[in-house]
C-alpha cells in the first residue's frame, strides 16, 4: 500500500516491526474527522455530502484496484474514511494485501477472516478466496451506513457473521423511508450481493451509476465545508477584519479646517412715522 499515491488515499511512508510491535508511518491529515464521526453527529448523510464522500471513497478504491497487482483494502468502514480540507481520504491500510492470481484472507481466532464484522464481505467471513469485489461489498456497507445511519446487519456476537452468509440485509428504503434519491436503494443492494459475481465488478461502475443521481448543472462538484473543521475562508475572513482594523487605527489624522469667520448682519436704523416704523438712513437727506 505504500506504492499508492492518490488524492483520496492517505499516503503510507513506511511500515515494519519495532520491538516486536508492527507499525505503519502514514501521512498526517490535519483537522481530519471520520465519516463515522459525521454519522454519529448527524444520524444519516445525504445530498451533496453523500455524493462527495462516495466519490472520494470509490475513486480511491478504483485507483488501488487498478494497480498492476491490485491492492485490496479488506477493512473499509466509516471510521477509515477521513474528511479534511475539502477532500475524503481512505486510511488504515493495516491489513491491505496485494492480489496476485488468488488471495486468501488471514483467519482470526474463530476461523473468520480479518476485518471489521459490520463491513466484512461474506467471503471474508468464511475465509474464502477474495479479490477486489470484497472491497465492493464493504463500500456498499459504507453507503448503507450513511444512507440509514446504521450498518446493514446490527446483530451482535456471532449472529452477524452467520447472517452475512445466509441472508440479505433489509433494503435501505425499508430502514429509511426518507432516503433520496430512491434509486440509491438498488445501487446499494447490488453492492451487497452475497455472491461476488452479482455485485458491481468495479468501483468505477458504482460511480457511473451514482453520478447521474447527484451531478446536475447546478452541482459545484467541490466538497463544501460542511464538516466541523477550521475552513480556509475562516482564516481569510479573520485576516481581513484584522487588516481593516489596523488601517482604521493607523490612518493619518484629517487636515485641520480654518476657523470660520462670522460676519454679523448690518444694523438697519428705523424711524417712527405715525406709528409705523420705516427704515431710515441718516446719511441720506
Amino acid at each position: 500500500s505504500s506504492a499508492l499515491e492518490h488524492d483520496n488515499i492517505v499516503r503510507i511512508y513506511d511500515c515494519g516491526v519495532a520491538d516486536r510491535t508492527p507499525y505503519i508511518a502514514m501521512e498526517y491529515v490535519k483537522d481530519g474527522r471520520t465519516v463515522d464521526d459525521l454519522i454519529e453527529e448527524q444520524g444519516t448523510v445525504s445530498g451533496e455530502e453523500f455524493w462527495e464522500i462516495a466519490r472520494g471513497m470509490l475513486s480511491g478504491l478504483s485507483f488501488a484496484h487498478a494497480q498492476g497487482n491490485p491492492i485490496i483494502h479488506r477493512d473499509l468502514k466509516p471510521a477509515n474514511l477521513l474528511i479534511a480540507r475539502h477532500r475524503v481520504k481512505i486510511t488504515d491500510f493495516g491489513i491491505a494485501t496485494r492480489l496476485n492470481t488468488k488471495s486468501m484472507v488471514e483467519t482470526g481466532s474463530h476461523g473468520l477472516g480479518s476485518g471489521t464484522a459490520a463491513t466484512m464481505s461474506p467471503e471474508q467471513v468464511e475465509a474464502r478466496e477474495i479479490d477486489h469485489r470484497s472491497d465492493i461489498y464493504s463500500a456498499g456497507c459504507v453507503l448503507y451506513w450513511m444512507a440509514c445511519g446504521r450498518p446493514p446487519f446490527i446483530d451482535g456476537g456471532m449472529a452477524i457473521y452467520f447472517k452475512k452468509c445466509t441472508e440479505d440485509p433489509p433494503s435501505p428504503l425499508s430502514v429509511n423511508p426518507k432516503l433520496r434519491p430512491k434509486a440509491l436503494d438498488a445501487i446499494i443492494m447490488k453492492c451487497l450481493a452475497r455472491d461476488p459475481a452479482d455485485r458491481y465488478q468495479s468501483a468505477g461502475q458504482i460511480l457511473k451509476d451514482l453520478e447521474p443521481l447527484f451531478v446536475t448543472s447546478t452541482t459545484t462538484g467541490i466538497l463544501k465545508p460542511w464538516y466541523k473543521t477550521p475552513a480556509p475562508w475562516i482564516g481569510a475572513g479573520a485576516a481581513a477584519v484584522l487588516a481593516g482594523g489596523l488601517i482604521y487605527f493607523l490612518r493619518p489624522p484629517p487636515p485641520e479646517r480654518p476657523p470660520e469667520v462670522v460676519v454679523p448682519p448690518p444694523t438697519v436704523a428705523t424711524i417712527d412715522l405715525g406709528g409705523q416704523r420705516l427704515p431710515w438712513d441718516p446719511e441720506r437727506r
